[in-house]
Order: C-alpha cells, then sequence, then structure tokens
C-alpha cells in the first residue's frame, strides 16, 4: 500500500509538473503591460549600402557588427557607431574557405563577460576567431584575433561561447545529442543529455527536427534553446557532469514532422506547427517573437496580407520574459521587424526592417520604456 501510495505521489508530481509546463504556451498577456512604441530613429550608413538584410550586433557603444542573415554567407562587416550613424571600416571576414575566411554557413558574434568578442563560423570545418579585451585595439586585423578550429567529423549547426576556451556546440548526425560541451584543446566533444519531448525519430533525425538556437545569459552560466519552428522554448544550468539542471519551460510545443517514405528523412512540418520564432536575450530580460501562423498558413500562401504584407519572419510584436520565466511585457512596434537586438540595459532596441515599396533594408533605434 504504502509502494502504490508513493507512486501514485510521483504519478501526481510528473502531471502537475507536465501541466505546468503545457500551460505556459497559453499565457493570457493581456493581464499584462501592453507598451507601444513608435517613430523609431533611422540609422543612417556612410559607406557601402546593406547587401541584404543583415543581423546587428552592437558590442558596447562605439563599434558594431553586420552580417548577411538570410543567405547565410560566412561574411562579416565592421562598422563604428557614432550617435545614430554606422561608419563602414571594413569586411573582416569574408565568405571563403581559406583560415582566416568564414566558410560558406552561420556566422555567429557573441560579446563575452570578460569584454572579449568571439566569431564562431560553423559548418563542416567549425572555428572561431577570438579577440580578447586587451587586444580590441587590433579589431580590425583578423590577423590578431586567436583562431580555434574544431575538431569533429560532424556538422556544425551552431557555436555558442561560454568564455574564451569553453565552448556549447549544436551538432547533426547520428550522435547520442544534439547539444555537446567543448573545451580548447579537447580531440572530443562531451555530449550532453537534450531533453527530446519524444522518441519517434532515429537519433540522426531527432538532432534535425529539433535544431534551433542556443542563448547564454551575460554574467551568469545560464543558457536559452529554442526551436525555430514550433513554440519550443527553455531556460537551464549546467552541472560539472556537464548535464542540463533547472530546465524551465517557457513554451513547450516542439516543432512536429512528417517522416519522408525510408522513415528517416523529415519531410514538412505538420499543418498546425507554428513555422517560426525569433529570441533576444539581456541579462535581465529574455524577448520573444513567436509566429501565429502555421505551415498550412504557409503553404497556402495567405501570410503576407495578414502581416503587414510581410513575410512570416518579420513581427511587431514582443513578448518579454524574466530569466524564471515569468511574463512582463508585451511591446508592440509600428513596424515590422525580421531580427533585433536590444542593448545591455534593456533601454534601446535596434530593429532590421525593409521597405516594402522600396526594398531597401535599414536599421532602426527604439528607446523603451
Amino acid at each position: 500500500m504504502k509502494i502504490l501510495l508513493l507512486l501514485f505521489v510521483v504519478f501526481l508530481s510528473f502531471t502537475s509538473c507536465k501541466n505546468k509546463n503545457d500551460s505556459v504556451s497559453e499565457i493570457d498577456w493581456g493581464k499584462y503591460p501592453q507598451v507601444n512604441l513608435s517613430l523609431p530613429k533611422t540609422l543612417e550608413f556612410v559607406g557601402d549600402e546593406l547587401p541584404c538584410d543583415a543581423n546587428l550586433k552592437v558590442i558596447g557603444d562605439t563599434c558594431a557588427f553586420l552580417k548577411p542573415t538570410f543567405l547565410q554567407t560566412g561574411e562579416v562587416h565592421l562598422y563604428k557607431l557614432r550617435n545614430d550613424t554606422l561608419i563602414k571600416i571594413k569586411e573582416i571576414i569574408r565568405k571563403g574557405n581559406g583560415p582566416l575566411d568564414g566558410g560558406n554557413q552561420g556566422i555567429e558574434i557573441l560579446t563575452l563577460d570578460d569584454g572579449g568578442i568571439v566569431i564562431g563560423a560553423s559548418g563542416y570545418n567549425p572555428k572561431t576567431f577570438h579577440l580578447s579585451a586587451d587586444n580590441r585595439s587590433f579589431i580590425k586585423d583578423l590577423q590578431k584575433w586567436e583562431l580555434n578550429e574544431i575538431p569533429t567529423k560532424n556538422y556544425v549547426n551552431k557555436i555558442l561561447p561560454i568564455d574564451s576556451n569553453r565552448y556549447l556546440i549544436q551538432v547533426t548526425g547520428d550522435i547520442p545529442s544534439l547539444l555537446a560541451y567543448y573545451e580548447s584543446g579537447d580531440t572530443a566533444f562531451t555530449y550532453i543529455p537534450f531533453p527530446y519531448p519524444d522518441d519517434k525519430y532515429s537519433d540522426f533525425t531527432r538532432t534535425m527536427a529539433y535544431s534551433g538556437i542556443m542563448k547564454k545569459r551575460p554574467f551568469k552560466e545560464q543558457y536559452l534553446y529554442h526551436t525555430v519552428g514550433g513554440k519550443y522554448l527553455f531556460t537551464f544550468t549546467l552541472n560539472k557532469s556537464k548535464e542540463m539542471n533547472n530546465i524551465n519551460y517557457i513554451y513547450n510545443k516542439p516543432k512536429e514532422f512528417k517522416l519522408q517514405k525510408d522513415g528517416i528523412g523529415l519531410g514538412n512540418m505538420t499543418d498546425e506547427t507554428p513555422i517560426h520564432s525569433y529570441v533576444y536575450c539581456t541579462q535581465n530580460y529574455i524577448y520573444v517573437c513567436s509566429s501565429d501562423f502555421t505551415w498550412l498558413d504557409f503553404i497556402n500562401d495567405n501570410i503576407n496580407d495578414r502581416n503587414g504584407g510581410n513575410d512570416p519572419w518579420f513581427y511587431n510584436k514582443i513578448h518579454v520574459f524574466d530569466w524564471e520565466g515569468n511574463p512582463i511585457k508585451t511591446y508592440h512596434l509600428d513596424q515590422y521587424v525580421s531580427s533585433f537586438i536590444v542593448n545591455n540595459n534593456d533601454s534601446l532596441l535596434y530593429g532590421n526592417v525593409i521597405d516594402r515599396n522600396t526594398d531597401n533594408v535599414s536599421i532602426v533605434k527604439y528607446v523603451l520604456n
């Protein structure tokens, strides 16, 4: 009888936790402050025009990196930030396969807690470029950056620096988990058990189905993971054994796919799966844009008319959470942004916008309340 009672209590605890995680995707945002943001300042560019939609990463208050987003080419452009003007300095990383090139895959640019900068180039030949805070005066000279080639035969989707020597790696392949820990000098990854929501896919397929974006909370070893499609977003920490602790779901609705005839390859997402999201983190807050549009909406080609004439990866509504997963507020923008960043003290938001009449790309600055 005691054993049955214990099992019953464990079952209730499990189901109550699961229901709590499921319920966070149904937040009544009307109960929280709604903040309207309008009339942003458009940043002026001096030098080359943006080649396409670009992801802005402000480093401190004096310079900025931009990289193409839609094409995901291995380019990084350095600009000087002076008030509301971006002055082109040079292209410090170019597309290519040389030792100091960014390859042809994705690029991530991050500021370390100690003031250093890391540029991570993913793909089949992943590498990182590290510039210490003491060498910031050499920011224009990539020869002064420390090059670290990451040893792996698998495809690397994303690289997230913890500091100048430690990294979280997102990997695709027939491997135990899509997340791994890597320290400079290691000859192999330490795989981090990933909380897959189900076991209906093979190891290889799961690394593709649940691929996403990793973020680190500035000045703390707390992390965030979210899938680009679906609504699947959680925070976590790592223990000494490189296992996830303190997992807290903000959204718990993963992407769902139809399998191909071989039962392994991924087909299209299921009709009701949300198709896109965007997340940015500061020390205090998590900023989330989640598309209300599904894969069926995308197939039926009826999104643009319902989204201000924009594709589904443009947003004018941003939900804000704290790092405990509590809803804080919603920002409503008077323009649609494809991506954005927020400065360290959560007072300014820089967003990428496109003029649908001219297709001109610009970056606007909102002052946050």
